[in-house]
């Protein structure tokens, strides 16, 4: 189910993550909810350049982690 969410590079070294083969854990961490928050983000469009996509996913995800920060995980589910 993990893999359909659109994340497919599995990376030993995110082992806290649901998205790694290697992680026993079976919830989401903050993270993962980060992750996923970006990649359906209304400014990733499916086919933009690699460069575009890149640059926008380093702003969403500046974003998210400053407002995780400041009001905790809920400020994920805000728009």
């Amino acid at each position: 189910m993990a893999q359909m969410l659109g994340a497919t590079e599995d990376k030993a070294h995110y082992s806290q993550s649901i998205f790694s083969d290697n992680s026993s854990i079976s919830s989401l961490s903050i993270n993962d909810m980060i992750l996923i928050r970006t990649l359906y983000d209304e400014h990733i469009k499916h086919g933009m350049p690699f460069e575009a996509g890149m640059f926008a996913a380093t702003r969403i995800l500046a974003e998210l982690r400053e407002k995780v920060l400041k009001h905790g995980v809920e400020a994920l589910y805000q728009h």
